[in-house]
Order: C-alpha cells, then structure tokens, then sequence
C-alpha cells in the first residue's frame, strides 16, 4: 500500500531517471491529495457515480445516494439491491449507473468479486474481475487501483487529466498517445501511480510561479 516511504523513495527515482519528471514535483511540493478510506464496496459505488461527471455535480449525487442509506460511510450490496431504480433515479443518477451500481452489488453479494482477496491479487486479475461488472472499464478499476488499494505502479493510460499532465510537462503540441506515455513512463517503472499523482496536481499550479 502506497505511503509516504514510497513517495519519498519516488522522487529519488525520478531525481535520478527523469529530470523533466523531477523538476513538477519539485514545482508541485508535498501531495495535497488525500486517499480516502473507504471499503472495496462503497468505494467503487462512488466511482461509478462520479463517472463522466464533475467533482462538484458527483459530490452532489453522491451526497443523495448516501442520503437513502442514514449517511452511513459504508454501504451495503443488499442495501443497493433492495432500492428501487426510480428512487435511483431521483437522486440523479442515469440508467446505465443504476445498472452498474445493481451489477457491482451482485458481484459482490454472489462473492464474485471477494476484497479479501485483493491485497494477495495481481493488479491485472483485479481489473480483470472489475470490469466483468457491466459498465465498469479499465479506468475505473485503475482509479480504485491508485486510490483505494492504494497500488504505486498503476499506468492509467486512458485518464484525460494525465495525458494532459504529460503533455504539459514535457512541453508536447498534443496529448500522448499511448506508446509515448508507455515510453516516458520506462523512466517511472514502480512508481507509475505517484507519477500520476504528480502530474495530476502539476495541471493546476502556475508554472511561472517562483
């Protein structure tokens, strides 16, 4: 599980490997992204609501789902499968997130997909048994991947933000495709999700900033 000995351990990789990598961590500073803790369940309910959505308008309905629930901080399959759609659907939430969110739960409730074993699971065979959830798709599985199993050496190729990371740092006229950020990212082999982190927060500071 990633913490800060790995992230310390990262930056010295990158000073030693990346110099471009290097120089946004020294421009973003300390990581102000905090992990959330939350169970496997619940915590991939929330990603499924915030997908394609943004953090103000995800916040919002997921403010309202859990709303049905008492607040609790942690949900329940059953308790998902018990809700009707429509009540769902009040909330705020398209059809096919409702869909999803009854797939995941059945996983879940059948033992389909087991948490317990996460922690022993390759990063590949948890996405693999992620994405048999209809609607849930690699970037999904890598988000809970990054944060909530809190795994160092995840490559999201597919996530906007750090494709737009990359080329900003590294001064590119377009977005990288895939086989350039498998290229940079030779230079962050295990540390590949703090790489990520980086270059995410590296989006939103002023880069002519003292």
């Amino acid at each position: 599980m990633m913490d800060q000995k790995d992230i310390d351990a990262a930056l010295l990789h990158f000073k030693r490997h990346d110099p471009v990598l290097a120089e946004v961590t020294q421009r973003v500073g300390k990581l102000q992204r905090r992990f959330e803790k939350r169970d496997a369940f619940t915590h991939l309910c929330r990603a499924i609501v915030g997908q394609q959505l943004s953090v103000k308008a995800a916040a919002t309905i997921w403010e309202r789902v859990c709303a049905l629930y008492g607040n609790k901080k942690m949900l329940l399959p059953r308790e998902i499968l018990a809700t009707r759609a429509d009540t769902l659907r009040k909330c705020g939430l398209s059809l096919n997130k409702i869909t999803t969110l009854e797939d995941l739960a059945r996983h879940f409730a059948e033992e389909n997909i087991d948490p317990k074993r996460f922690p022993r699971m390759r990063s590949d065979d948890i996405i693999a048994a992620l994405v048999a959830v209809r609607g849930i798709g690699v970037w999904t599985a890598q988000m809970y991947l990054i944060f909530g199993l809190r795994r160092p050496d995840i490559l999201p190729v597919g996530d906007l933000g750090f494709q737009n990371g990359i080329q900003r740092a590294y001064r590119l006229r377009a977005r990288p495709a895939e086989r350039t950020i498998r290229r940079f990212a030779k230079k962050w082999t295990g540390y590949e999700s703090i790489a990520a982190l980086y270059l995410w927060e590296y989006l939103h500071i002023d880069i002519h900033r003292a």
